[in-house]
């Protein structure tokens, strides 16, 4: 019985499957090095073989890596930084904050009285006025 010719599209598949750690990637037809920013023959299962082994993308592949796991330390350190103690953050989910673009004021008072504000009912209302009333524990009037 003679072969069968595989399509594209299942030898695309099949490579995907077979180097699942590899940063290839696929449109269905071709396939794409995202290391080496280049097109791969899918013609032969050793030019795909073939150029996993170079030294050339290995290097590509490490050298992303290393960018990404900077890139993510980098930003998580410099979001990390709270100047909020974890009460005052508490406090925070009944502040009524207004958008500029919506409401076109800067007034702090004027959200409060608005019939549609979200979050903001008679109670969340209370405890807003109370808050405003007394000042925090640490506050020294006399600075």
């Amino acid at each position: 019985m003679p072969k069968v010719a595989r399509t594209k599209r299942s030898k695309v598949s099949n490579y995907l499957e077979e180097f699942p750690n590899e940063t290839i990637r696929s449109d269905g037809q071709v396939l794409y090095c995202q290391s080496c920013d280049k097109s791969v023959s899918i013609d032969l299962r050793g030019q795909v073989i073939q150029h996993i082994n170079t030294s050339k993308h290995r290097g590509n592949k490490d050298r992303k890596l290393i960018f990404q796991q900077n890139f993510i330390s980098t930003s998580f350190a410099s979001t990390n930084k709270i100047e909020y103690t974890p009460k005052e953050i508490m406090c925070m989910k009944y502040a009524p904050v207004t958008s500029v673009d919506v409401e076109r004021s800067f007034s702090r008072y004027k959200a409060m009285l608005r019939p549609n504000r979200r979050h903001f009912t008679f109670e969340n209302f209370k405890l807003y006025v109370v808050s405003n009333c007394f000042p925090h524990e640490d506050y020294d009037e006399s600075e």
